[in-house]
């Protein structure tokens, strides 16, 4: 096999195929050169060390700086030189895949250098194409198994998690009541209003002591208030939950919700089948879920996610101190638990003293076990109890860890921890604030929370008991979206 100087060879002129240079390039860096080129003599056609096969390997290896490739030569007219590009070419069209053998393939590597491949493509592979099912393939990718792939990473911003989205957003959870804030996973006011701290301080000034958010509503320097409108601040994740409740529980279940808040985990429990209850200490809060819920509930797009014969079990809301309230529920009774508890003091939702999100940092901590301790106490046997957390900075500035703390709870409840997992979220404001935070006290702009599973019993007996995922299409949802969004359907829709 020949080696010929770079110099002396040319590409085909009439190429048609336009390749990923840089990619060959990190293969020649890494693995050298493992084909040949095919090299026309030009005997026949004039054109002398013409390329008809590695046009783009040739280039890559210029851009390296090679001084010579190693070729296989042949010798043909125009027409077959012409047949060689296109077949050459063709053929890799023509080839198709095992997905579940390249996803193998891949995985028992190292690291995908050199391979032409990224973690996103792992991702796609696992996700799967939706298409598939109706061709006739196997439904057996991820995605169509599981809803997302069932990793430790969640990414919110994901296309796919935003169609999702404003699909559950088509039933009305466009927003929460109750709160009269709107937060979402129990976040700051200053991830709600641009101009919060700026108002705040104003407010302050004039009456001369700090105020919390409930009392800046109730001042003149409320109006100022610019809420954001982004489209990811004003409800619990709904898709979050949706893939939550259908992974660790099954339809005709029981769910536990600790700390109620909005309306969402209700409505999408309920849309999924299960029966929802729920605890909060706000009467409010309570009364605006209910409101909200009839007006879901009573969609007639619900029936397109999960169609059965039996009518929607009805959600259930128990007024209370949550450790208390649910100490005096049955003993082993409930198939799920799921929850999203204040993050400390980071927010005070009233000025109820007994709402936790008033307590110093020790007595927080003390209720938030106590609080685990009754779930625990509530859960039946091999059952799941999914938390989303979220850390803060206390008064010092330091971190405040709610994994650390959960971790402590369970442990002292007997609860096994089976899975943590991170919730990438949309970057929102947090934009806007990073740069002063990061300069004052190297602060780092938070995006994401974590999501914590613990298992009462054993997790094998519990998924045994669960079974396969169920599936749900929301294919009307989405479609009604898009048309809320076009404008064409009414505000009653």
């Amino acid at each position: 096999m020949p080696t010929l100087p770079i110099t002396d060879l040319s590409t085909y002129g009439r190429n048609p195929r336009r390749g990923d240079v840089e990619v060959i390039c990190e293969s020649l860096r890494e693995l050298g050169q493992y084909r040949p080129l095919v090299v026309n003599k030009g005997t026949k056609t004039g054109r002398v060390n013409e390329i008809l096969a590695g046009n783009h390997t040739y280039l890559a290896a210029k851009r390296l700086g090679w001084t010579e490739i190693d070729c296989h030569l042949v010798d043909y007219g125009e027409t077959e030189a012409a047949r060689v590009v296109l077949v050459d070419n063709r053929s890799a069209d023509l080839g198709t895949y095992d997905d579940a053998a390249l996803a193998e393939l891949l995985g028992s590597l190292p690291d995908l250098t050199a391979t032409g491949y990224t973690e996103d493509d792992l991702v796609n592979l696992a996700q799967g194409e939706p298409e598939a099912e109706e061709q006739g393939g196997d439904p057996a990718s991820l995605a169509e198994r599981f809803g997302v792939a069932p990793f430790t990473v969640l990414n919110t911003r994901d296309g796919g998690w935003q169609r999702r989205k404003k699909a559950w957003r088509a039933l009305g959870l466009a927003g929460e009541e109750g709160r009269k804030y709107n937060l979402t996973y129990a976040a700051s006011p200053s991830n709600v209003y641009s101009n919060y701290f700026v108002v705040k301080a104003d407010a302050e000034k004039r009456v001369g002591h700090k105020v919390t958010l409930d009392e800046l509503l109730t001042l003149p320097e409320a109006g100022r208030l610019s809420k954001i409108t982004d489209g990811q601040t004003s409800v619990f994740d709904p898709v979050l939950t949706d893939l939550l409740i259908r992974w660790f529980s099954r339809q005709g279940d029981t769910i536990l919700d600790p700390w109620a808040g909005g309306v969402t985990r209700a409505a999408v429990a309920t849309a999924l089948r299960r029966k929802y209850v729920g605890v909060d200490i706000s009467k409010v809060q309570i009364d605006a879920n209910k409101a909200l819920l009839a007006s879901i509930t009573g969609n007639p797009l619900l029936a397109e996610i999960t169609p059965a014969p039996e009518p929607l079990p009805e959600p259930e809301y128990l007024l209370g101190d949550s450790t208390k309230t649910i100490a005096a529920l049955p003993s082993d009774t409930y198939d799920m638990v799921i929850g999203c508890p204040p993050y400390y003091d980071l927010e005070q939702y009233s000025n109820d003293p007994a709402d936790m999100s008033n307590l110093p940092d020790t007595e927080f901590e003390a209720a938030i076990i106590a609080n685990i301790q009754a779930v625990a106490h509530a859960m039946r046997p091999d059952s799941f109890a999914c938390f989303v957390v979220g850390s803060s900075r206390g008064t010092d500035g330091l971190v405040r860890d709610m994994r650390v703390l959960f971790k402590r709870a369970a442990d002292a409840a007997g609860l096994g921890y089976v899975n943590d997992a991170v919730l990438i979220s949309c970057v929102g404001s947090t934009a806007t604030r990073v740069g002063g935070q990061f300069t004052a006290a190297r602060s780092l702009g938070r995006q994401h929370q974590d999501i914590v599973v613990y298992c009462k019993g054993d997790r094998k007996r519990a998924a045994k008991r669960l079974g396969a995922v169920d599936q749900v299409t929301l294919d009307a949802l989405e479609a009604a979206s898009e048309e809320q969004d076009d404008g064409s359907r009414g505000d009653g829709a």
